[in-house]
C-alpha cells in the first residue's frame, strides 16, 4: 500500500471526523482501564500481509493511556524484484538476487492521547500515539527451490549457494531457514493516529496509521546488488479489533 493511498485514508476519516465529533471528556478514572487488542499489520516495507500485532492499553485518564506492543513482521529490501521462471510450467515467484530474510519482533512501550472522543451512539474516535522499543532482528537465509539435473541438485537451497540460477522454480516458505538465524537487535520508534469505530466501548475497533524508523545494530545483508541497509523506514497500517475489561 503506497503512502498516497494512506493519505487519502487520513484525509476521508479527518472529514468524517469533524461531522461527529464531540469535545474531549474531562480528566477522570476510568470504569475500563484495560484495553488488549489483535490487529493485522500492512506497511510499505512488506508485501501483502506485514505481520501481526498485540497490543495493550493501560488507561490512566479518560484522555491517557500507556501502550505495550508487540509485533511480528516481515521486512523487506525496497529495491527487491519478484519474478517467476517462464522456463518451467508449474514455476511460482521469487525474488531475483536476494540472500538473506528478514523477520523482526518489535517491542514498544507509548504514551497515547486522546484528541476528539465520539459521540455517545456514533461517530469516531481519533487518538495520537508515540511509543519507542527494542527490536530483534532475525536474518536468516532466503531459500529457493530448484529443479535441477541431479538428486543433489533438486529442492530447497539457499540463494546464496546457487550456482544455477536459471533452474529456480520458486521460494521456499517464510521460516524455512530459521534455525540458521542471526539475532540483529535494535532500536524502533513510531507515530501513529489511532482512529476507532463503533459505539459499544467494550469491543473496539479501528485502524492505526503512521509511520516508524527501524534502527538496527549492524548493517543486513538482504540484496547484496542493492547494499546492505541497517535503517528502515516505513509506512504502516494496522486494522485491529478487541476487548475492555
Amino acid at each position: 500500500m503506497t503512502r498516497l493511498v494512506y493519505l487519502n485514508i487520513i484525509v476521508l476519516l479527518l472529514h468524517l471526523e469533524a461531522h461527529t465529533q464531540v469535545a474531549p471528556p474531562k480528566e477522570t478514572i476510568l470504569e475500563e482501564p484495560n484495553e488488549l487488542n489483535l490487529g493485522i499489520n500492512l506497511n510499505t516495507q512488506a508485501s501483502l500481509l506485514g505481520g501481526f500485532t498485540f497490543k495493550f492499553n493501560k488507561q490512566v485518564t479518560t484522555t491517557k493511556a500507556s501502550s505495550f506492543t508487540a509485533e511480528f513482521v516481515n521486512i523487506r529490501h525496497p529495491k527487491e524484484i519478484r519474478i517467476s521462471n517462464t522456463s518451467f510450467k508449474n514455476s511460482s515467484s521469487f525474488v531475483y538476487g536476494k540472500y538473506n530474510s528478514l523477520l523482526a519482533i518489535r517491542t514498544l512501550y507509548g504514551k497515547q492521547f486522546l484528541l476528539f472522543n465520539k459521540a455517545k451512539d456514533e461517530g469516531i474516535e481519533f487518538s495520537m500515539n508515540t511509543s519507542a522499543g527494542v527490536i530483534w532482528g532475525l536474518e536468516k537465509p532466503y531459500y529457493v527451490l530448484l529443479d535441477g539435473t541431479s538428486r543433489d541438485s533438486t529442492g530447497y537451497f539457499p540463494y546464496k549457494n546457487v550456482t544455477e540460477p536459471d533452474k529456480i522454480t520458486g521460494q521456499g516458505n517464510l521460516f524455512m531457514g530459521l534455525n540458521q538465524a542471526k539475532l540483529v537487535p535494535g532500536a524502533s520508534f513510531r507515530l501513529s493516529a489511532i482512529i476507532e469505530f463503533g459505539a459499544d466501548r467494550s469491543t473496539p475497533f479501528g485502524i492505526e496509521i503512521g509511520s516508524q524508523v527501524d534502527a538496527f545494530g549492524r548493517k543486513i545483508q538482504i540484496l547484496p546488488y542493492a547494499g546492505d541497509k541497517q535503517v528502515f523506514i516505513s509506512g504502516f497500517l494496522v486494522a485491529y479489533m478487541g476487548i475492555r475489561w
